[in-house]
């Protein structure tokens, strides 16, 4: 796999580290010619120093030949851009956009291009970590369309002791595993929950609320 990340700063870097790592041809777009000659002695990426959004630089990059690239630049406009260039300059169906003001995500998505922004990951985490500790973590799969929720049972939730037949689970909501005392059970309609059990859910996203209801008896 050919990825293309295009920015500057520490994030492409590591992103390349990452990437290579895992075998991956890797070729970074910085506009900033200091950092391209430090990245190009501390990664095996191809480094070119240029502007991502002009067609020009990313045909240097190779971009005929991309299967994903990923804009990361500290410009909104400017990741919308090399997106929707490699789209339909170049052909590549998957590419991932880094929207710095949370309030353009609707926009990119809008436009085809699949976005993703830091500020919204992290105040999502924040909350669930303050909020509510018999949540454990939270995985959207799908383009976001599924959502897989891990979460550990107190004492007090209002799921245990019940077979799960006879719980009322929200629509297209599914218990999908359980792990307690390091044993990992697939659940029946027979299986009743226990306190310390650590479960996963699969949900879309609509009716999460209701399932976190369902498990912990509060809303989010």
């Amino acid at each position: 796999m050919h990825i293309i990340i295009a920015g500057e700063g520490r994030l492409p870097y590591f992103l390349a580290k990452s990437f290579l790592s895992k075998g991956y041809r890797v070729t970074v777009i910085t506009s900033d010619p200091i950092e391209a000659e430090d990245m190009s002695r501390r990664t095996n990426a191809t480094i070119i120093t240029g502007d991502a959004s002009r067609p020009e630089t990313l045909r240097d990059a190779d971009a005929y030949y991309c299967d994903l690239i990923i804009a990361v630049t500290t410009r909104d406009e400017d990741n919308l851009t090399i997106s929707q260039q490699a789209k339909m300059e170049f052909g590549i169906s998957k590419t991932l956009a880094l929207v710095n003001d949370p309030e353009n995500t609707e926009i990119f998505n809008l436009l085809g291009c699949k976005a993703f922004s830091t500020t919204e990951i992290i105040s999502q985490m924040i909350e669930q970590s303050v909020q509510m500790d018999e949540i454990i973590s939270v995985f959207p799969t799908e383009e976001g369309k599924i959502l897989l929720t891990e979460f550990k049972l107190s004492d007090t939730s209002p799921v245990l002791n019940i077979p799960i037949k006879n719980l009322s689970r929200p629509d297209q909501s599914l218990l999908v595993s359980i792990l307690r005392d390091e044993n990992v059970i697939v659940p029946n309609g027979d299986t009743i929950l226990q306190a310390g059990d650590k479960i996963i859910v699969l949900s879309i996203p609509e009716n999460h609320a209701n399932v976190v209801r369902m498990i912990t008896g509060t809303s989010v």
